[in-house]
């Protein structure tokens, strides 16, 4: 297999190319330190019980306790949520500026990782400086609890270095050393986000063509099973612990109910196969041009199936097949490694496997990511080699781009109110954004009129939807308006004939106004 490697100088030294990859992480993202807790952060740090409780908090629980909302196992990502709590309270500032400091430190852990996977310095340092300033990251970085993707990423880097130490390695010590180092931190990627456990793949080929060709085939097998064995052994710890913690959330059933935040939810495999490479493909064409971001990707079956069928979901699906041909067509060893990278990124995340809570999300393009800027340093390499003035143009052009686009996206995430107000504009055929929209217009006055209409909205898109037919239940109660009251508690049985409570609430509510109706006839024969 051949490969894309060059022998070219550094661009300029080391240390300054590092402080200059730092600079850009924290200065796009320095802003959110002033920014609130926003969206799924109330969930997983505000109302759960194992961060607002951490003085209490034990490591032991932490591993045998689900996540909220309760099908989720993150202990480390929870753990690192808990020790802010303890130290710092539950200022969301303190809990951005960890957000930001990790991410410095993962953009420094991708330009090693690339040094070495590329051997290419030049490649290695674009790709870097491409991954810092990439806008699919707002959401991962800007969200709190986008460092779960995060921290998946950041040990999974140090995954990789310490694998690479290994294979590198002389002696049998050493050897062994770093490849504990390397199966440790793949059990803590695990324990942050259960997707990391497919970057075995990238894993097991990169430390196959990383040991010089010149030694014999029975050589190269004894110096990769030791350090792939501890990997396996960790990613069956994993398991094992999540199994624990889970039981029967182990792996989501099918419950039978269409689910707007995922559509495929209740598919079986061979529907889910089609629709999951047009998600493939919409995510590759999100990471190489992010032109349209939102916060939400959700639609309603009808919808969703509609744009399958449609211009965009056909290119969705010709990009995933593109892909592959790039991948046939170059075949070098250090491409094929960014490539399953990026295809082992999103194995678990694109529903074909088994299907997730959600049909997309900005944030698992994270990990995906490093592979994707990786391929563009090495392309961008390529071209100044050939045509440097005009290339060079070109690849500070695209960087301008991705670092506006960033400057543009990071501050919707200022709070829910920015961030809903925005996400009904980016995904206006998105029930749960109209939803979500509608509920932070309630929160600030229970009889809102914009809340109202958010949720008509929601509706409109998915009748069965039964949140904001509650949400209209509740408004139209604090304006003690029982005409309508009566009309959307009968839509909820419609849509969910087996809640009691609102078939209690109904009943009550029939009595009620037929006490008002007795009333007012004796009143009027009277």
């Amino acid at each position: 297999m051949r490969d894309l490697q060059s022998n070219d100088p550094e661009p300029f030294p080391f240390n300054l190319q590092i402080v200059v990859v730092l600079l850009l992480a924290v200065g796009l993202y320095f802003q959110t330190i002033t920014y609130d807790f926003v969206y799924d952060d109330f969930l997983q740090i505000v109302l759960n019980q194992q961060v607002s409780s951490s003085p209490n908090f034990n490591i032991i629980r932490l591993l045998s306790e689900p996540t909220p909302p309760g099908n989720l196992y993150r202990p480390i990502s929870t753990f690192t949520y808990s020790v802010t709590a303890l130290y710092f309270g539950m200022h969301p500032g303190i809990y951005h500026a960890t957000n930001i400091l990790l991410y410095a430190a993962i953009c420094v852990l991708a330009l090693l990782s690339l040094r070495r996977i590329t051997s290419n310095k030049v490649a290695a340092y674009i790709g870097t400086i491409l991954f810092a300033v990439h806008p699919l990251h707002t959401e991962a970085v800007a969200n709190i609890i986008g460092r779960a993707e995060q921290l998946a990423t950041f040990f999974s880097l140090l995954t990789f270095l310490s694998v690479y130490s290994a294979i590198k390695a002389e002696s049998g010590g050493k050897i062994g050393l770093y490849s504990s180092l390397g199966a440790f931190f793949f059990l803590l990627a695990t324990l942050c986000k259960e997707s990391s456990l497919t970057l075995l793949l990238p894993l097991s080929f990169a430390m196959w063509y990383l040991i010089p060709e010149s030694l014999p085939r029975n050589v190269r097998y004894l110096k990769i099973f030791p350090t792939l064995a501890a990997l396996t052994s960790m990613a069956a710890v994993a398991l094992f612990l999540r199994y624990h913690a889970l039981g029967s959330n182990f792996i989501i059933e099918p419950d039978g109910k269409i689910w707007v935040e995922n559509p495929l939810f209740n598919e079986p495999f061979l529907n889910r196969l089609l629709p999951s490479l047009a998600i493939l493909g919409t995510y590759l064409r999100l990471l190489l041009l992010p032109l349209h971001q939102s916060a939400d990707y959700s639609s309603s079956p009808t919808f969703f199936y509609q744009w399958l069928a449609s211009a965009d979901g056909i290119v969705s699906i010709t990009t995933v097949f593109l892909f592959f041909y790039l991948w046939w067509k170059v075949r070098a060893a250090s491409t094929s490694t960014l490539f399953l990278w990026i295809i082992a990124s999103f194995l678990l995340t694109i529903n074909l496997v088994t299907p997730i809570g959600t049909i997309m999300g900005e944030r698992l393009t994270f990990a995906a990511s490093f592979g994707t800027s990786g391929l563009l340093g090495l392309l961008a390499s390529h071209c100044i080699r050939s045509q440097r003035k005009r290339s060079s143009l070109l690849i500070c052009c695209y960087g301008a781009v991705l670092v506006v686009l960033a400057i543009i996206r990071i501050p919707v995430w200022r709070s829910n109110e920015t961030l809903f107000e925005a996400t009904v504009k980016d995904a206006s055929y998105s029930p749960k954004a109209w939803y979500n929209h509608g509920v932070e217009s309630v929160l600030k006055d229970p009889t809102s009129l914009q809340g109202e209409e958010s949720f008509r909205t929601a509706l409109s898109l998915y009748p069965n939807y039964l949140l904001p037919a509650r949400g209209l239940a509740d408004i139209m109660l604090a304006r003690k308006d029982f005409g309508r009251l009566e009309y959307w508690y009968r839509e909820i049985l419609r849509i969910s004939p087996e809640d009691e409570t609102v078939r209690k609430h109904l009943s009550e509510l029939t009595q009620f106004k037929e006490k008002i109706h007795d009333k007012s006839s004796n009143r009027d024969s009277f």
